[in-house]
């Protein structure tokens, strides 16, 4: 389990520094951080502060759906049969 967490924090640290290093050096960013980066000058907040609040409110979304039975994606996906493999 603690092998798993420092994984799964270094992977995000990882992942972090490499967008940050995107958008310093504009080489581009990927469709959330154009979102991120034009929320963020819409309304004057920093980029890091951006992604936090959409990521809060990503799962919040996510949280309400489910609690209430709603479907988040209506896509039903169908287990691939055991007899083939």
């Amino acid at each position: 389990m603690v092998r798993r967490l420092l994984q799964l924090y270094i992977g995000l640290v990882l992942y972090g520094v490499s967008t940050a290093l995107f958008v310093h050096a504009n080489l581009g960013a990927d469709p959330w951080d154009v979102f991120h980066l034009g929320i963020g000058k819409q309304f004057n907040l920093d980029f890091g502060t951006v992604m936090i609040l959409t990521g809060a409110a990503g799962l919040f979304a996510c949280h309400t759906s489910t609690s209430r039975n709603l479907e988040v994606f209506p896509i039903e996906i169908s287990r691939p049969d055991s007899s083939l493999f």
